[in-house]
């Protein structure tokens, strides 16, 4: 636990202006979980009642198209927070599952979303969360609406370095919206 959460304190005073209280503070609110390959850390529809930060491993957000299809929205990696969305009181708006075996240190969203309440620097550092992810999916929204697969997986590699060696092919080609052939030949113009 104390390693980990001594990341999840480097994280943390690194963007923001954190006193030690108010580390402290985080620290009795998370606990550390390990999660399998496939597990949920949330589901669609499930109130939002936790709020994690990935120690070791890869996740993915994903949602259900009308025919019951699943479309990769974005990938989250260590040092990033997990959150279901903005309020404890809302329910998840995607999937987030794991992709290999992952450490993540899980506190209870209310109890987080009290905490931060109460502390304006704390208040700070979970809106720059909030803003980090939003940032994510609309750069993924904008960069990706009118690109060619060359294009897409280039940005991938720029905004994923090293994912692609972790994870199965087919969940990067699922987010790049073309079929794990094609990114078996994208790949090979990039090789060449």
């Amino acid at each position: 636990m104390d390693n980990y959460f001594q990341q999840l304190a480097g994280i943390v005073k690194a963007q923001s202006k954190c006193t030690e209280t108010g580390i402290l503070q985080l620290r009795d609110l998370f606990e550390v979980k390990d999660f399998g390959v496939n597990d949920h850390f949330f589901q669609i529809g499930e109130r939002n009642r936790k709020i994690g930060f990935i120690c070791d491993g890869v996740l993915r957000a994903y949602i259900l198209d009308e025919d019951g299809a699943e479309n990769n929205l974005f990938f989250s990696t260590t040092n990033n927070f997990v959150i279901g969305n903005l309020s404890p009181e809302m329910e998840c708006s995607f999937n987030k599952q794991t992709l290999t075996d992952s450490v993540l240190l899980v506190a209870d969203y209310q109890k987080y979303h009290d905490l931060i309440n109460t502390n304006k620097q704390l208040q700070g550092f979970h809106e720059n969360i909030l803003y980090k992810i939003h940032n994510k999916i609309r750069d993924r929204i904008s960069k990706d609406f009118f690109s060619n697969a060359s294009r897409k997986y280039s940005q991938f590699l720029k905004d994923y370095p090293g994912l692609l060696d972790r994870i199965p092919h087919y969940q990067v080609a699922n987010y790049l919206g073309i079929t794990p052939t094609q990114l078996s030949r994208v790949r090979r113009e990039f090789q060449e």
